[in-house]
């Protein structure tokens, strides 16, 4: 059981980034057979990451050895399911769902060589990571008939509120080490203007779906008083609960707006 705890991700915000946007676009489109198949090959591949990383040897050469042969198995299980899911997910879908699925892909790519020299957990690679999880779900809005405006608006809430938060809990994490102050006043600063510019943005006619952006505040008003509250870096578990709930707001108040 121990061994098999490890070849689960351990990133928990991971979660949350994959999860929320798919779920978004699942509850506000349709489910066809193409979304279906579609977000099962994004779990695959999110689920494929861990597996791959005690392969690498990234969990430590005693995992590797202990789990090593769990992890080969079931890196084969996850590369064919993502594989035959997505093949036949964008075979299913239409043309739009099928040039979107690029964008994730892209970005994934991008994030390869960071994860093969351990720079994934630079922040750089937090928030490389964050977009390439919350762009998933574009293919999937796409497949699931959403219009473009609205697969767009529900990309750039989640790719914002989770990049606030990522920078919000580096910053507290890193509060512990010195010399956090630069990237709190950003993380500060960038909240502020972006919950001006989303308030903005939601009196704009012009926009289709405009109001959506307001679907931003509870992420954004979270980090913000974790950034004015200075929460202790030990409390990390209560910060992530206090994110996760703000991000469940957020999912509610898409629902409601779109």
């Amino acid at each position: 059981m121990a061994r098999r705890r490890l070849l689960l991700p351990k990133e928990h915000g991971a979660y949350a980034e994959i999860g929320f946007p798919l779920l978004t676009v699942l509850l506000l489109g349709v489910p066809s057979s193409g979304a279906l198949l579609l977000s099962i090959a994004v779990v695959c591949v999110f689920l494929l990451h861990e597996p791959v990383l005690v392969l690498l040897g990234h969990r430590g050469r005693r995992v590797k050895r202990e789990a090593g042969a769990s992890a080969m198995r079931l890196a084969g299980v996850f590369a064919t399911g993502a594989l035959g899911s997505g093949i036949a997910g964008l075979w299913m879908s239409p043309p739009a769902a099928q040039w979107g699925a690029l964008i994730p892909f892209i970005l994934g790519v991008a994030l390869l060589p960071l994860t093969v020299v351990r720079r994934e957990k630079s922040l750089s690679g937090e928030l490389l990571a964050a977009a390439a999880l919350v762009t998933a779900c574009v293919p999937v809005a796409l497949a699931a008939s959403l219009p473009m405006a609205t697969t767009v608006a529900v990309s750039v809430v989640w790719a914002v509120t989770f990049a606030l938060g990522t920078l919000a809990v580096r910053s507290t994490v890193t509060g512990a080490k010195g010399g956090a102050e630069p990237l709190r006043a950003l993380t500060l600063l960038l909240a502020l203007g972006a919950i001006s510019a989303a308030v903005w943005i939601s009196k704009t006619p012009v926009l289709p779906d405009s109001r959506a952006a307001l679907a931003v505040l509870p992420g954004l008003v979270a980090t913000i008083s974790l950034m004015v509250l200075r929460i202790a870096p030990r409390r990390i578990r209560a910060i992530g609960w206090t994110i996760a709930a703000s991000n469940l707001l957020t999912l509610i108040l898409l629902l409601v707006l779109l």
